[in-house]
């Protein structure tokens, strides 16, 4: 999941700062997902991929799909 989220943010030019303003999520949150440490719970992880969408105009459905693979993957 951290390499794919990190992919997703490289690729659309998305900083963690963005995704933090957008979402409202902790950034201690997001550091450990990127880190690896931790995976999101639901909630979290839907104001994740509610915010990518809002920040990049990719529906949230295709991005909740990639992103929920990517967990699968871990």
């Amino acid at each position: 999941f951290a390499d794919s989220l990190r992919d997703f943010m490289e690729v659309h030019k998305i900083k963690q700062c963005h995704i933090l303003k957008k979402s409202g999520l902790n950034p201690n949150v997001l550091q450990f997902w990127l880190a690896g440490r931790n995976l999101p719970n639901s909630y979290s992880f839907c104001v994740l991929c509610t915010a990518l969408h809002g920040l990049t105009g990719i529906p949230r459905s295709q991005i909740l799909d990639d992103l929920a693979t990517a967990i699968l993957k871990s």
